[in-house]
């Protein structure tokens, strides 16, 4: 006999933040979500941040995105670090980029 598994929700590592904090009145296409990378670190190495491959200039940065799964690469002076990002249409996701200091 198996024992039953309590009913988990999908765990989610960051809150859910809704749009309007950071649209500032604009508007997403369907099934379109928010990354709001913030950059708030003085004196540090300008961020620079690649969302898919793509180069997206230094933090801060907004970028509309699919829903769906994306990888961030940061570099700040001689670092470099890999995150993975999920995007659920709607929604906004607000990470802080990683610094070399």
């Amino acid at each position: 006999m198996v024992p039953m598994q309590p009913d988990l929700e999908p765990f989610v590592p960051f809150p859910k933040v809704l749009l309007h904090d950071h649209l500032d009145g604009g508007v997403l296409a369907p099934r379109m979500g928010l990354l709001v990378i913030q950059s708030q670190r003085r004196g540090a190495s300008p961020v620079e941040v690649q969302i898919d491959q793509r180069a997206v200039g230094n933090a801060p940065v907004n970028a509309s995105l699919t829903e769906g799964l994306h990888t961030l690469r940061f570099r700040a002076g001689i670092i470099t670090s890999y995150q993975f990002a999920t995007i659920r249409p709607g929604y906004a996701l607000v990470l802080e980029a990683p610094s070399d200091r």
